[in-house]
């Protein structure tokens, strides 16, 4: 174990741990319970009060409250800049007296940005608080240049220096440096300690070199062991699963997705990129929202994941690439009503590097993503498309109850998180760190694009004893809408037109059998379709509305955007005209 003064990295080094904003208040060591306390007049902190006093606070908060964090302190004494006319100079003095001052000022897609906390719209009309990076403008730059320096400008009139406000185009110029920027290149800010690529541990507040990440507000931690045993494992484990022991998982694949849920936003570091987290459940109430509540609350230190709201793909797109933008570590996609899907979504969960266009603007801007993990809930949530449903991880719950919401519990696992907040996140930092010292005993086959997040979270849970998460993603396939419609037109296709390349044909040729009529029925006679699962499949493809006449260009889109995707042993393949007619089309038999 560690010492009470330090946690020791991988390689073995030990390393000051100095958590809080308020550097002035002083921290006692607590033998009795191996923890850190703030504390007044010798005395420890009262945890109970302060999580108490959390939600009577949140009724003070505003919607866009924003307060500063890991602002540097103004030097004594404060240095002196003189003013002259050469400004490329006068604004390189400014920039390097920034810098020996360790103002928070960072780079990211082409800007100089700055970390906050600010106030952000929460599940069920709340609000909660999320550490994330803020653009910096021409008024705070310059606001910042008077704050860290005094300025003097030369009074002809009275032959002395007198003193004066930072020139604005210092500031402008000093913003305009994009390229040229001394500043450290940042991916985001988080609140809690979290592990590095190599497996050893990020604990220190400030901007980290291996990771390009900032520690803001961490909690007081106990000590962790540099060589963490499985048995150190399987007891932090239990100590995460006792946060979720009364939600009514309807298996144990669903359990390890909730327990992944706790554990990858402490350990984001040390992945690129993290598959989206879903809660779905058949009746409001179940608690979809409040799990990841518990993964906001250790992570984050605060009661409520960040949310949007699911609108259609172009709304949700705005609304995502503003929150990634800002390089905060959660979000929620919340209440999800009937099918999620989009292709940026799919993208966001996916790329390591993005490209955005912020609100209001017409420039493009290449972010890296790697901080933050995306979330989803919804009623009987429905992921549609290939793409986005092997990005996703869907934890179901069922209380079998018609109001869920009226269920009484023994326990209140939020309440204990923001008691005991850094016991948690070393639960999970345990739980990985024990698996990568062990050597990744029975990694299990990784899974495309997430190669770090199976590697550590994924193959930790299974090697302690848990389902695999990823068993859920067969149920989620085959509730897939599209892939279910892929697989109603490839077996109509092949029953009513015939399979293999000899059947090949332009895709016209197929509409047309799928619109083939003929009168059915006796006396009272009526016009049916002559190849019904064909016409019906068809049409669903093509978005065709009743009985209005199929467009081959629409079901070619779709068609092609369907290509080789294997469903039941069946799959769609096209061969393009050498002589600049029409593609011809063909089922083929696995």
């Amino acid at each position: 174990m560690t010492s009470p003064e330090g946690f020791f990295d991988a390689r073995g080094s030990a390393e000051h741990f100095e958590p809080g904003w308020k550097r002035s208040i002083p921290r006692r060591f607590h033998p009795g319970t191996g923890w850190y306390w703030d504390f007044n007049e010798a005395e420890p902190q009262d945890w109970s009060s302060e999580d108490a006093n959390e939600q009577s606070a949140n009724d003070d908060w505003e919607e866009g409250d924003e307060t500063v964090v890991n602002e540097a302190p103004v030097a004594d004494p404060v240095p002196i800049i003189r003013i002259h006319p050469r400004i490329s100079q006068l604004t390189t003095e400014a920039q390097q007296m920034l810098i020996d001052a360790e103002v928070p000022f960072y780079q990211r897609a082409g800007e100089l940005v700055r970390p906050i906390a600010r106030t952000v719209r929460a599940a069920h009309g709340r609000l909660t608080k999320t550490v994330q990076l803020k653009s910096i403008n021409r008024v705070y730059m310059r606001d910042t240049l008077c704050r860290h320096a005094r300025w003097q400008r030369f009074d002809a009139r009275k032959q002395e220096w007198a003193w004066a406000v930072a020139p604005m185009n210092v500031a402008d110029t000093l913003l305009a440096r994009d390229g040229v920027w001394p500043f450290a290149d940042i991916v985001g800010v988080i609140a809690c300690p979290t592990m590095r690529p190599d497996g050893s541990l990020l604990v220190k507040q400030g901007y980290d070199k291996a990771t390009r990440l900032i520690l803001v507000e961490p909690p007081p931690m106990p000590g962790i062991s540099d060589q963490p045993t499985r048995e150190d494992a399987l007891r932090a484990l239990a100590l995460l699963e006792g946060l979720v022991c009364e939600s009514p998982f309807e298996d144990d694949a669903s359990k390890s997705v909730a327990l992944s849920g706790l554990i990858t936003p402490v350990v984001r570091g040390a992945m690129t990129v993290v598959p989206m987290h879903v809660s779905s459940a058949p009746t409001a109430g179940t608690g979809k929202s409040f799990l990841w509540d518990l993964a906001a609350a250790i992570s984050t230190g605060h009661r409520r994941i960040p949310v949007i709201s699911a609108g259609n793909e172009e709304e949700t797109e705005k609304r995502l690439g503003g929150i990634l933008l800002t390089g905060q570590p959660l979000i929620s996609i919340d209440n999800v009503n009937g099918p999620l899907k989009g292709e940026f979504l799919a993208q966001a969960i996916e790329q390591h590097h993005l490209d955005l266009r912020p609100l209001g603007g017409s420039r493009i801007v290449k972010v890296e993503a790697g901080s933050t993990s995306i979330y989803a809930t919804g009623n009987n949530i429905i992921i549609v498309g290939a793409d986005l449903c092997r990005r996703a991880i869907t934890c179901r719950l069922d209380a079998k109850l018609e109001a869920p919401q009226l269920r009484q519990f023994k326990n209140d696992p939020i309440r204990a998180i923001l008691r005991d907040r850094g016991k948690y996140i070393a639960a999970c930092l345990t739980i990985c760190r024990s698996y990568v010292v062990a050597g990744h005993p029975g990694k299990l086959p990784r899974l495309n694009s997430f190669e770090g997040w199976s590697d550590l979270v994924r193959s930790a849970l299974v090697w302690l004893g848990k389902s695999d998460p990823l068993d859920t993603l067969e149920e989620m396939k085959a509730e897939d809408p599209e892939r279910e419609l892929l697989g109603e037109l490839l077996q109509a296709w092949a029953k009513h037109h015939g399979v293999g390349f000899g059947s090949a044909v332009p895709l016209k040729v197929i509409v047309e059998k799928a619109e083939k009529m003929h009168l059915a029925g006796g006396f009272a006679a009526r016009s049916e379709p002559v190849f019904p699962e064909l016409n019906v499949a068809v049409r669903a493809a093509s978005e065709t509305i009743g009985n209005a006449k199929i467009d081959v260009r629409t079901f070619g889109n779709w068609c092609r955007g369907n290509k080789g995707r294997i469903v039941e042993g069946f799959l769609l393949k096209n061969k393009p005209s050498n002589r600049g007619g029409a593609a011809t089309w063909w089922v083929e038999r696995q």
